[in-house]
């Protein structure tokens, strides 16, 4: 196997460096170079990359080898290396089962988005219908994570005909009212292309809020909160803008590079972690979510309210902040949008 000392003097003689030119485009002593060429001394990463630039060197391979010979420079003097390196290995064999699991979950659905594609466009009679069933059906689910009692036909009743339900409360009433409303609100967003904006963020906020909280629709918190049954503590007040304006730099930045399913996992995790809001974090984190599937074409993601589903999601949103399990959340939602999907191709027969 060819040693990093070897490339870097072959690459420099093919270009007919010295080291003293390599020096001045390096910005690195020529000791420096010296050593890394008689293999004294390793590069480290700053070092490679000021190498690669001034000797031209592209892809993935010197740095490759770097890392295979400085993981063996670390633990040639130890005994138990072989150990840790069969070790790590395991990791890696892990992450990559792991891998896998997420692509073969993201091939089934777009299989049925695909299916469901065919069957566009819908009648505009048949579309209504549907959309008015999953609004309640939504509605319904996303507020009994929450908490909320209404069962699905008393939510229908209260969203559909105003009706007052007895023994329930006016915040369970005006939950539905809102959360349905909110839906209304990302449905009109859909076909901007900037829909995913902080103006837009605590708007959906503001209308899950209204009439529940006079102080807060709308409004980061500016109070320290824990989170019932989680070992996650959201961040301090002052943190929260940075931590969002983080959030939509990275979804500027992958909404073309990510799978649309996984970018609407990813958005809702991170909502969720920063806990920007006083109240309503969970509700707006999943219209969040849904305005990123809808606008990329799959139907909303509609997580159970079951004491199973609701387990299983704040679970998965828990191993997720375990560095070994970050995929555990966009299986959870994948999986969610593979079951929406289903419901939908079996509605529309």
């Amino acid at each position: 196997m060819e040693k990093l000392k070897d490339i870097l003097k072959a690459k420099r003689l093919e270009r007919k460096e010295t080291l003293s030119t390599l020096s001045e485009k390096s910005g690195l002593a020529i000791a420096v170079l010296n050593k890394f060429e008689k293999g004294v001394r390793v590069p480290n990463r700053i070092q490679l990359e000021a190498l690669s630039k001034a000797l031209k060197i592209k892809g993935n391979q010197i740095k490759t080898l770097w890392l295979a010979e400085k993981i063996l420079y670390e633990i040639a003097d130890e005994d138990e290396g072989l150990d840790a390196l069969k070790l790590a290995e395991s990791y890696f064999n892990y992450n990559d089962n792991k891998n896998h699991t997420l692509e073969a979950l993201l091939l089934e659905a777009d299989k049925l988005k695909k299916k469901l594609d065919k069957k566009r466009p819908i009648p505009v009679s048949q579309l209504k219908n549907l959309m008015n069933a999953f609004k309640i059906d939504y509605t319904y689910e996303s507020n009994k994570i929450e908490g909320n009692t209404l069962t699905l036909q008393e939510t229908a009743l209260v969203v559909n005909k105003g009706i007052t339900i007895g023994g329930k409360s006016l915040n369970e009433h005006l939950e539905a009212l809102n959360h349905s409303e909110a839906i209304d609100f990302i449905l009109s967003l859909v076909k901007g292309k900037d829909a995913l904006i902080e103006y837009n963020l605590l708007q959906i906020h503001a209308i899950v809020l209204k009439r529940i909280d006079k102080e807060n629709p709308g409004r980061y918190r500016g109070l320290n909160l824990r989170i019932s049954g989680s070992k996650h503590s959201p961040p301090e007040p002052y943190l929260i803008r940075p931590q969002m304006e983080d959030l939509f730099c990275y979804y500027e930045t992958m909404k073309s590079e990510l799978h649309p399913l996984i970018l609407a996992a990813d958005i809702h995790y991170k909502l969720v972690t920063i806990h920007p809001f006083i109240d309503g974090n969970g509700r707006t984190s999943r219209l969040l979510m849904n305005l990123i599937a809808y606008q990329n074409g799959y139907p909303m993601v509609n997580i159970s309210g079951s004491q199973e589903s609701r387990m299983g999601y704040y679970n998965a949103l828990e191993i997720t902040r375990e560095p070994s399990h970050h995929e555990a959340f966009r299986e959870f939602v994948i999986k969610e949008a593979i079951k929406s999907l289903k419901d939908w191709l079996k509605w529309m027969g």
